[in-house]
């Protein structure tokens, strides 16, 4: 099938990339930002462990109203939060109020975008056009949020006009969500059947957690190891951005071919030795940036790779709600501890950056599961 041919499909990955330009601008310096307001560097890891710890509550209410009101209602609502979340930014000073407003909208936020996400995505592809589709979304991703790295060095941040202008265009990233086709209401399900539901999305998310937390702290370390402002690499940083998208696109396709597995072997290979390089030698802007060229063309090859049979896993679940309910649980439960982890490191002295030796604990995980899968899928 053509890259393009479904056209609900091309409608959501539509949405998710406008959506994720506006996460994007407010991500790149969401824990930054906290830590420029006063919060010392526990207090924002910790604030996030406690965001997870939110997002892991909400879970069950969203699956209720998922099997009430339908899978894309529920996805149109969470994008709706998402335009919200990002403003209870602005009132932020230190440890006040607006702290715990953005925990709980967060929190409930994720909670009811995610679960619909993932499940509506693997609901309307098709097993055969797996990895091209994951290929398109994050191919036009990376080219729309390719200003990420540029911008993380800026201290002088106007927040209003930030986050304001993420939230509104996450506000249009609904649009053509509202276009795409509903699908059928979820099956609801008796506490017999929720124990006896397929539980393998869990272990999947939780090793992406301990894998993917990590390196969200990443931004944070280069924020307060660095003065400079690097966005004097651009060049090297779009040309990232730009065979990141390239490589998407190809490598995706790979997944459609059988190819797999080896794609798993070479992006979690080179996603473990970026690692190394940052915790040992990303000192320099040089290197940091060397390293953001080399994570995104790591990215090309792992994604795609662990996202099929996440996706394929939905496909063929008797009930893909509750099949992303459970794995969402998994990202919950680790990214909770991960963020726990570099609070208790920024609290006792160490260096935030060895935060990073539970990536390569994550990828060493994420290879033992994605060669598991397609050893029984690929001849």
């Amino acid at each position: 099938m053509a890259y393009f041919a479904n056209h609900a499909m091309n409608l959501l990955n539509i949405h998710y990339c406008i959506r994720a330009a506006g996460q994007e601008m407010a991500n790149l310096f969401a824990l930054s930002y906290l830590y420029k307001q006063g919060m010392s560097l526990a207090a924002v890891c910790y604030t996030y462990t406690l965001f997870f710890a939110v997002r892991l509550v909400f879970r069950p209410l969203v699956v209720r109203l998922c099997a009430k009101k339908g899978v894309h209602f529920c996805l149109v609502a969470g994008a709706c939060l998402f335009a919200v979340r990002y403003l209870t930014l602005i009132g932020v000073s230190g440890v006040n109020f607006w702290v715990f407003a953005f925990l709980v909208v967060s929190g409930f936020t994720e909670a009811f975008y995610w679960a619909p996400y993932h499940a509506y995505f693997g609901v309307i592809g098709a097993k055969e056009d797996r990895g091209s589709n994951i290929g398109v979304r994050e191919a036009f991703s990376a080219l729309i949020c390719r200003q990420r790295q540029m911008c993380i060095r800026d201290r002088n941040i106007n927040r209003i006009l930030a986050f304001s202008f993420s939230s509104l265009l996450i506000l249009l990233s609904i649009y053509p969500l509202m276009l795409a086709p509903e699908i059928p209401l979820p099956k609801r399900l008796n506490r017999q059947e929720c124990k006896a539901c397929d539980k393998t999305g869990f272990r999947f998310f939780f090793a992406d957690g301990i894998f993917s937390q990590p390196i969200s702290v990443w931004p944070l370390v280069v924020f307060m190891m660095l003065s400079e402002n690097y966005g004097e690499f651009g060049l090297i940083l779009g040309l990232a951005a730009v065979f990141k998208a390239a490589g998407n696109m190809v490598f995706g396709r790979l997944i459609d071919c059988g190819k797999g597995l080896m794609m798993c072997y070479i992006g979690y290979g080179l996603h473990i030795a970026v690692a190394l390089v940052r915790i040992f030698f990303a000192r320099t802007i040089p290197v940091v940036v060397g390293c953001d060229f080399f994570i995104a063309i790591a990215y090309c090859f792992s994604l795609s790779s662990f996202m099929t049979p996440v996706y394929n896993s939905v496909k063929k679940s008797a009930h893909p709600l509750y099949f992303m309910y459970y794995a969402e649980k998994g990202w919950d439960f680790s990214g909770a501890f991960i963020m726990l982890a570099a609070g208790t490191l920024a609290h006792f002295g160490p260096d935030l950056r060895y935060i990073l030796f539970f990536t390569i604990i994550g990828a060493a995980a994420q290879i033992a599961l994605v060669r598991r899968y397609y050893k029984k899928s690929e001849p």
